[in-house]
């Protein structure tokens, strides 16, 4: 027995039942789903992600998180109760691009590392700075070699170290800035990333300082030509699911900033692919990010993100503003 199933063949194993106790299932396993939805949206509501929340809203994001998560458990329990040959108790690898789900660890699917770079080896300069002189909080780079799914790329991740403490506010911010030529670009605007559409733009077009241009990004990626009319270029993709703001464009830079305070650490994940197609750079990017793998299970404490709601609560001064 294979340990890989198409979620088109379960849907369709779960609507050829009948009787009142596969209705009862469809339908909770339905309501799990929708308040998740409606969870996470009452997570993100502007009280918890805007300038300086109070701690009573910042615990009030926290506990709709955790109890988005709780839903999801009962969900993916309620499902695979259906199939009787998986083994429930353990973690599921989903794959939101060939619509799968795997139980067995062996078949989980990851990027390989292949060996370890420096910055030298990086298509462009960065520059990795905080508001703070503390040699605590300087940030900390590793570029790797990192092969997956057959595309060989390299990885550049960036850890600014938080204060672990909601009552201080330092460092106050960070950028991480890659000087490279941004005058022309390639991406895909909001709410058109899931169907791949791309927008040639030219910075010049915007006009300049103190002009800013900051776009949202939501499949994390920038494509810059190698030269004009080609669809040949340099491919830079942040992992959305590791952090995700808004990218800072320039003519001759691109910056991630924030401000207002790090107080957990804050790190970004990059990856550079050189010499790639537009459409195959689209397609890696997608699957990054908008059709990832992801791992779950009926017990909460073995769902993806768990670890970071772990962390959340190790902050130190939770009900203080």
């Amino acid at each position: 027995m294979t340990s890989t199933i198409t979620l088109s063949h379960s849907i369709t194993k779960q609507f050829s039942q009948v009787g009142l106790g596969a209705h009862f299932i469809f339908e909770w396993r339905y309501f799990f789903c929708w308040n998740t939805e409606r969870l996470i949206l009452l997570a993100m509501v502007s009280d918890t992600t805007g300038i300086n929340p109070a701690y009573y809203e910042r615990r009030y994001g926290e506990s709709k998180v955790f109890q988005a998560m709780s839903n999801c458990s009962e969900a993916i329990s309620i499902i695979t109760s259906e199939i009787s040959w998986l083994n429930q108790n353990i973690t599921y690898q989903v794959d939101l691009k060939h619509h799968t789900v795997s139980n067995n660890s062996v078949d989980f699917i990851f990027p390989i590392n292949k060996k370890l770079l420096s910055l030298g080896d990086l298509p462009f300069e960065i520059d990795a700075k905080t508001s703070s002189n503390k040699s605590k909080y300087a940030p900390m780079k590793v570029v790797r070699e990192k092969l997956f799914e057959g595309i060989k790329y390299k990885s550049l991740e960036v850890k600014f170290p938080g204060t672990w403490n909601w009552t201080v506010d330092e460092p106050n911010l960070i950028q991480l800035t890659l000087f490279i030529n941004a005058s022309f670009i390639h991406y895909c605007p909001s709410l058109t990333d899931s169907i791949s559409l791309t927008r040639n733009m030219s910075r010049s077009d915007y006009g300049s300082h103190p002009i800013y241009v900051w776009l949202p990004l939501g499949n994390g990626l920038i494509f810059i030509q190698n030269k004009k009319n080609s669809d040949i270029g340099l491919a830079i993709i942040n992992d959305c699911a590791i952090r995700h703001t808004t990218l800072l464009w320039e003519e001759n830079f691109i910056r991630y900033l924030e401000d207002e305070g790090i107080h957990m650490d804050a790190s970004y994940h990059l990856l550079i692919l050189e010499d790639i197609k537009l459409r195959d750079a689209v397609n890696f990017a997608q699957r990054i990010n908008n059709q990832r793998l992801w791992k779950v299970s009926d017990d909460i404490k073995r769902m993806e993100g768990y670890t970071a709601y772990l962390m959340y609560n190790q902050v130190s001064n939770a009900t203080k503003s």
